[in-house]
């Protein structure tokens, strides 16, 4: 008989071969089906929670781009109101700049913001009085800084609040600067908002030295922005500003947020080390900037550019290991563990229960209803995932009508600070959380929604775990069934305390600002770009006698004589136009104004230009100057009394006097003689007075003639020394040429030129100790050419700088002061100075005496006559 030798394969295939009959082939298949599913469940999952993640990461990348950019137009608001005071006022003084800055209450509105100040620009030969009119208001030392030799400079003048750091900025000339002059450049030629790019702060004096930028907002003259760039740089007065320390002011925007991504903030466009403004702490940079090792990359990255007022910042993002935390649950990696052990159990079940029939039959069956329980809980379980996704960050709620339970998110009870499962599971525990004055609008709305289908959409306070009343707003629809018959509702609840508190913030500063103008004694009308008023303050309402509300939408011509609404010879918004467009814009101009019962009455009114987003503003001016009329009317009456009625007859009693004391009826008497002196002398003074007078009117009106001829300098200095040395001889004091300009020639009307210098000359004697030298000194600076005139008086008390020019003005103006004058001579000469485009100033020591001088262009060589223009306000 023969052998069967053992084969190793053989065995091998005997082991296996009962693992392949037919029977078994289900268990195999329950294990292929079932892993199959786990995988497939975990993928979607995965997608899922990565598509969850990426939108999550784009709405917080949008939240902090929008807090950034919000804050910043609401920095652009505060110097836009900073610069429409100045275009409503003619002057604003530090006092005015530090109660309007304190009214805004910086620290707790904007926390953040180092200060707003006011910068004047300086043209170069004004930088000398400048200085000593600030030391005049109380800072003996103060300097613009840096010092040195530059065509124009600017000072921070006002910064509020001025403490602290802030007084390191005081005096500093920001057109220094490179990148500080180029913002301030930028935006004096396109009269827009402008921004910076990155600096170091002068204010940086002591801690840790942060990034810096400023805002500015140009200010112009009288406040009218010219059409031409170079115009505009002209016109420019100043600029309103803010200064930011940038860590100091992200803090400020961010607040107590605890934010799950990292952001860093760069200068322009280039991303670098050099341009790097700001980082926050949580920074994990590597993807993309620098590798760092065994550190794994961020899963998602954003670069987005913000333009603000004319400069670029790019901020780059990306998510924080506590993002991918909370974000990434890693729920697929458990389903695979989990679905893994459920198939293997599977498959052994179906493995032992393969030899039996009946019970795979029954196996089979609970597992087909097992699959479908499943499949019902997997189908509301992403009922529940796409609201999650739909409400992003919000508390997730789905109410089941038919039983009354209610499914509180996790994220629901976060919200409002409890723990996930300290919620019971019924709508009570919503509905005693309501605020009570909102609670039955708020079940108003939700039977509203399930007996009509409106929507449920609705904000409301809900009480928190600390006791804090905050806001939400609650979304929800109802699941009907094919009776349209509401089962279920489902929603979400969204935290807007913060939105709700800024409305509120924001709601406050428009009041304050609106009581502000309700309380500037002018009228303030804004119009728009086709003349339609836009707004009226109730100054406006008490000079014209209008209600707000019933003017505001009408044209602003039926307050205005000459004009009706339908009248389309000419709009408003032309005449507006072209009173900016006009030598006088800013200034004010007279016309008729109507009030409501038709009684006609003169205003005075200003217009300046502004622009809001791209829309085109008026903002008009008006003054009721009925009085000022009536005033006017009253002196012209009496300069044309002091004129006709006076002057003739004074001239009559000094020539009286002058032959009663040259003996033509007699030789007085000694003591006679002594009262004639007195009489004499006392007429020539108000003689003096009456023709100061009179030559202080007509330049007021405008109505000094010039005669301008080319004249050699010299030759009118030494006829006016000569005409006025009698007096200095009266004086015991003599007039000294010290220094000479004999090549220089100026295009003056002589007999001004000879009436300045006496006024230099008589003063300087009047002031001067007896036997003492007055000096003259003529020289020639660049294009023009300065006559000084120095006394060894007493000086000008620095408190009486800034009066000195202006009419009637005396350092000594009691009745017993001791040298006479007008107090016009000053205003008189200063005037006349500028309508033969020259000017007057002055330099003084208190105890050494002062200097007089008035600076003329060199002749160009024409000879011409002409009338002075108006004089500004002094």
């Amino acid at each position: 008989m023969a052998s069967i030798t053992h084969q190793p394969g053989n065995a091998l295939w005997a082991s296996v071969a009962p693992m392949f009959r037919r029977r078994l082939l289900a268990a195999w298949g329950v294990l292929i089906a079932s892993l199959a599913m786990v995988v497939l469940a975990a993928g979607v999952i995965r997608n899922q929670e990565q598509l969850s993640a990426e939108r999550q990461f784009q709405l917080y990348v949008d939240e902090v781009s929008s807090l950034i950019t919000q804050r910043m137009r609401d920095h652009e608001q505060i110097l836009l109101g900073g610069g429409a005071l100045f275009k409503a006022s003619n002057e604003v003084r530090r006092d005015e700049w530090r109660i309007y800055i304190e009214s805004l209450n910086l620290n707790k509105n904007y926390p953040g913001i180092l200060g707003v100040g006011y910068s004047i620009v300086i043209p170069k030969h004004e930088l000398a009085n400048h200085i000593a009119t600030v030391r005049a208001e109380g800072f003996p030392n103060y300097v613009v800084k840096p010092q040195g030799d530059r065509e124009i400079y600017s000072a921070i003048i006002y910064l509020e609040p001025f403490l602290g750091r802030n007084l390191a900025a005081f005096g500093y000339d920001m057109m220094s600067e490179e990148t500080r002059a180029a913002a301030m450049r930028q935006a004096a030629v396109s009269a827009e908002t402008a921004l910076s790019g990155k600096v170091t702060l002068v204010q940086e004096t002591h801690g840790k030295v942060q990034s810096g930028f400023l805002m500015y907002v140009p200010i112009y003259a009288k406040g009218v922005v010219p059409e031409a760039e170079q115009a505009r740089w002209r016109a420019l007065q100043g600029f309103v500003y803010s200064p930011y320390r940038i860590d100091d002011l992200m803090a400020g925007i961010l607040g107590p947020r605890r934010l799950q991504i990292s952001f860093r903030i760069y200068d322009n466009n280039t991303i670098s080390d050099e341009t790097l403004m700001f980082e926050t702490e949580e920074n994990d940079f590597h993807s993309g900037l620098q590798e760092i090792e065994g550190t794994p990359p961020p899963r998602y990255t954003a670069t987005r550019t913000l333009t603000f007022y004319q400069h670029d910042w790019t901020v780059v993002f990306q998510n924080t290991p506590a993002f991918e935390a909370n974000a990434i649950s890693h729920l697929d990696k458990l389903v695979v563990g989990l679905g893994g052990v459920v198939s293997l159990l599977l498959t052994l079940l179906v493995w032992f229960l393969s030899f039996r029939r009946e019970q795979a039959l029954e196996l089979a069956k609970r597992m087909t209803q097992t699959i479908r329980d499943n499949e019902t809980r997997l189908r509301q379980s992403e009922e529940r995932y796409q609201l999650a996704v739909r409400g992003s960050n919000d508390g997730i709620w789905d109410w089941n009508l038919e039983t009354g339970h209610m499914y509180y998110a996790p994220r629901f009870q976060a919200l409002l600070g409890y723990e996930e499962g300290s919620f019971s599971n019924t709508f009570t525990e919503f509905e005693q959380k309501i605020h009570p004055q909102d609670k039955n609008p708020v079940l108003q709305a939700i039977k509203a929604h399930l007996e009509s289908e409106s929507p449920y959409d609705i904000t409301h306070r809900l009480l928190t775990r600390s006791g804090e009343w905050r806001w939400f707003r609650s979304r929800g629809a109802a699941i009907r069934n094919k009776e349209n018959v509401a089962i279920r509702m489902a929603g979400s609840i969204s935290d807007i305390h913060q939105q709700k508190l800024a409305e509120a913030e924001a709601e406050e500063h428009a009041q304050h600002t609106q009581a502000i103008l309700n309380n500037i004694n002018d009228g303030i009308i804004t119009v728009d770009e086709i003349g339609f008023i836009a707004s009226f303050n109730r100054a406006a309402e008490r000079i014209f006698h209008y209600n707000a509300d019933s003017v505001i939408g009408y044209n602003l011509k039926r307050l205005f004589a000459n004009y009706s609404d339908n009248d389309a010879s000419e709009s408003m918004s032309d005449y507006l136009s072209a009173s900016l467009r006009s030598d006088a814009s800013g200034e004010e101009q007279e016309i008729e104004g109507v009030r409501q019962n038709g009684e006609r009455f003169p205003v005075g009114i200003s217009v300046s230009e502004v622009h809001r987003r791209a829309e085109r503003l008026f903002i008009v001016v008006v003054r009721d100057i009925t009085e000022r009329k009536r005033v006017d009317r009253m002196k012209n009456e009496f300069i044309s009394t002091v004129s006709h009625e006076l002057r003739t007859p004074l001239t009559s009693i000094t020539g009286a006097l002058s032959l009663l004391l040259n003996g033509a009826v007699g030789q007085p008497t000694e003591e006679f003689s002594r009262f004639l002196q007195i009489a004499y002398k006392n007429s020539q003074r108000l003689a003096l007075l009456i023709n100061d007078l009179l030559d202080m009117e007509k330049i007021t009106a405008g109505g000094v003639k010039y005669s301008f001829s080319v004249e050699p300098v010299m030759p009118l200095v030494e006829q006016s020394i000569d005409t006025n040395r009698v007096y200095g001889q009266q004086h015991e004091v003599e007039y000294k040429i010290i220094h000479r300009e004999d090549a220089s020639l100026i295009n003056v009307d002589p007999l001004r030129f000879q009436q300045i210098l006496a006024n230099f000359l008589s003063n300087a004697a009047k002031f001067s100790p007896q036997g003492c030298t007055v000096d003259i000194s003529v020289q020639r600076r660049e294009n023009y050419v300065r006559i000084s005139v120095t006394d060894r008086g007493p000086g000008i008390p620095p408190e009486f700088y800034t009066r000195i020019f202006k009419k009637f003005s005396q350092a000594d103006s009691s009745d017993r002061r001791q040298k006479g004058g007008t107090g016009l001579g000053l205003f008189i000469s200063r005037e006349l100075a500028k309508g033969m485009r020259g000017r007057i100033d002055f330099e003084s020591e208190v105890g050494k005496g002062a200097t007089f001088y008035v600076e003329l262009p060199l002749a160009s060589g024409s000879i011409q006559d002409a009338v002075a223009p108006e004089p500004e306000e002094a």
